[in-house]
């Protein structure tokens, strides 16, 4: 066997590949609430299984390999027990952007480079407070915020430990940065994980019962007549 077609395996069998009554998908799951780790995780793979794709359509098309299912996934999912809310939380990323894929992981491979030979303040928590929404709205990443998620925050359960405390973090920036010149690398780094990665909308159960009642008061009315 050649290195390429070992190389196609162990692609085959790391990948969490799932049949299910929607399709082909890759599909991750986790017994608590979704992460910036994790989502950033989901993403990852969708990219590799994306330039995949746009590379060996023509070599497993017609066959019959294990491989050749992977060209049928168009949509990598993740499971999220909220424990919280007490509820599974769907993420989805679908093939939209397929051709965008080899550009991005690209970008993702040379930030990855350049952080094994200097202190890169990239980091998915932060990514995530700079992409926080308030009701379908970017927050605004100001210094006053910043300098809250640095310090963290005493709470009368327990203290939540600061970004600043983190041990890399410190070692590195031992002082609060200005949060200004960073913002336009942090956010392109990880602007393609927010924007394609989607969390699946839930109609609630009161509003579907509620919708039943409808239903069955309107049909019993119009038999009544």
């Amino acid at each position: 066997m050649s290195n390429s077609s070992e190389q196609r395996l162990t692609l085959s069998a790391q990948l969490p590949v799932k049949a299910s009554h929607t399709g082909v998908q890759l599909v991750f799951y986790r017994s608590s609430s979704a992460k910036p780790k994790d989502l950033f995780t989901l993403y990852l793979h969708h990219l590799i299984l994306q330039v995949w794709q746009q590379q060996n359509t023509t070599t497993t098309q017609a066959s019959t390999s294990p491989l050749s299912s992977l060209n049928k996934i168009e949509q990598t999912r993740g499971f999220y027990f909220n424990t919280k809310a007490q509820k599974v939380e769907q993420y989805f990323i679908s093939n939209e952007g397929a051709e965008e894929a080899k550009a991005e992981l690209t970008m993702l491979l040379a930030v990855y480079a350049q952080g094994q030979k200097q202190a890169l303040m990239f980091n998915g928590d932060l990514a995530a407070q700079v992409f926080k929404e308030s009701r379908g709205k970017r927050v605004e990443m100001t210094q006053e915020r910043f300098d809250q998620f640095w310090q963290g925050s005493s709470m009368p359960t327990g203290a939540i430990p600061g970004f600043g405390a983190d041990a890399y973090i410190h070692y590195f920036w031992p002082q609060c940065p200005d949060i200004e010149p960073l913002l336009p690398k942090i956010e392109s780094v990880y602007q393609g994980l927010y924007r394609r990665v989607l969390k699946e909308k839930v109609v609630k159960e009161k509003v579907s019962k509620a919708n039943a009642i409808k239903s069955t008061v309107t049909t019993t009315k119009g038999a009544s007549r």
